[in-house]
């Protein structure tokens, strides 16, 4: 990353793109790893014919309409636990050869890599894949580099937990060293978190799997930076703050958590935005960074304003994100992912002074969903995930959830007073039917 362009450079590249005519007359054929729902995804600057699509068959059954939209639709049984996926896209390379490999899902960025690796196709490789996938390898790059993180341990067995706890202290966070969303992510305040923990099914077995780890808990604040590399460059970047993590959608495994998670943009000229914007060219400089590629980090600020990061990932941050920042800068940080990766130039221009916006994302509740209310469905941006008249449990994170609200946020203070106001109306009677 040499440095983060400017309008300038967006108003060239887009008159640039008018001279060189259509963009669906580039022939190549492109491969899209899975089908993705979301209200902004799009391709259509790629012609029907040069789309292929690999799903799985209960996906293809539901949404006819949607794989539709591609040239040709191959579907496999098992597209989660099995290698016929890989299996499916090298036999498709075989008799209709694809220049491009499209992997939007967290789920789906290992694979892509190796895939693309195998076909010797552009894009990012495994090796990238797992800097960005395996916490652990992830953590260990950025602190040979003198980024900080928090301290940390590969859980080999329950009694690396136990040492790190002697050690450390409480409280500590116990996660998957590859799953996101804060799915089977625990946190550990006092020895009953620690009993419970290791009481559980699936974390600790005889097979010692080395799937956990353990880091110490960071108390402060918490951001989460959205953007987008194009050959090397950072073209968009996008810090904002938020005021209810992913790890408080769970309820299911801690019922004290919210159950939503909420950020707002922060302003662009803030000088956290910029500490923050220094501290991502710096993680995306040490790490292996495809030459083009979306990613999503998340940083810890501790009381002492030391920046300390979390996490990152090479992909598009989850809902409301990409939702939230077509609002404010009319970008469409889903399409600009697939074009980057089919190797087209971005689209858009980089506004310096967005809306300044936030959101809200709701879990479920254990009980029937009766509608949202009069109050909740004044929203103009919104979106609901769950159906009225159905039964639900409560929250398991972001695997759970129910809806999103786009807020306007002049100031944090407002925009916390109006998520809360959300949240107090969405969980109420109104709204739900309690068991």
């Amino acid at each position: 990353m040499k440095n983060i362009k400017t309008i300038f450079y967006f108003f060239v590249l887009n008159i640039a793109s008018v001279l060189q005519g259509n963009e669906n007359s580039v022939k190549q054929k492109i491969l899209f790893l899975g089908l993705h729902k979301e209200t902004f995804l799009s391709s259509s600057f790629i012609k029907k014919e040069d789309k292929i699509l690999l799903v799985d068959k209960s996906t293809a059954l539901i949404h006819t309409e949607k794989i539709a939209k591609y040239g040709r639709v191959i579907v496999v049984d098992d597209y989660y636990n099995s290698g016929e996926v890989t299996l499916a896209a090298i036999k498709c390379f075989k008799d209709t050869p694809y220049t491009a490999l499209i992997a939007l899902s967290e789920s789906d960025i290992l694979r892509a890599g190796a895939i693309r690796d195998y076909l010797h196709i552009k894009g990012q490789s495994l090796k990238s894949a797992k800097a960005f996938r395996d916490k652990i390898l992830m953590k260990n790059i950025l602190e040979s580099n003198g980024i900080k993180t928090a301290p940390f341990k590969l859980l080999k067995n329950e009694i690396d937990l136990i040492y790190f706890i002697q050690d450390k202290g409480y409280p500590v966070i116990v996660k998957p060293r590859k799953a996101y969303g804060a799915v089977e992510t625990y946190v550990l305040k006092n020895k009953n978190d620690l009993e419970k923990l290791l009481k559980t099914k699936g974390v600790f077995d005889e097979f010692q799997s080395e799937k956990y780890l353990v880091e110490s808990f960071i108390s402060g604040s918490m951001y989460h930076i959205d953007g987008l590399v194009y050959d090397n460059e950072i073209v968009f970047i996008c810090p904002s703050e938020y005021t209810s993590t992913c790890l408080e959608m769970d309820k299911k495994e801690s019922l004290y958590r919210k159950g939503y998670s909420a950020s707002y943009i922060l302003p662009q000229d803030s000088s956290v935005a910029k500490e923050l914007i220094f501290l991502t060219k710096r993680v995306l400089d040490a790490l292996p960074t495809p030459k083009s590629t979306a990613f999503f980090l998340e940083v810890f600020r501790k009381e002492n304003g030391e920046l300390i990061v979390c996490e990152i990932a090479s992909r598009v941050g989850g809902h409301p994100n990409p939702h939230v920042l077509w609002n404010a800068f009319a970008i469409d940080l889903k399409e600009e992912f697939i074009r980057v990766q089919a190797g087209f130039s971005p689209s858009f221009s980089w506004k310096e002074k967005p809306k300044y916006l936030g959101s809200i994302a709701l879990g479920t509740t254990k009980g029937k969903f009766k509608g949202l209310s009069s109050s909740l469905k004044e929203f103009k941006e919104k979106n609901l995930f769950i159906d009225q008249g159905n039964t639900y449990e409560i929250s398991s994170g972001f695997l759970s959830l129910a809806a999103y609200f786009i807020i306007p946020a002049p100031n944090k203070s407002i925009f916390i007073k109006e998520a809360e106001n959300i949240a107090s109306s969405f969980y109420s009677k109104d709204c739900w039917n309690f068991e």
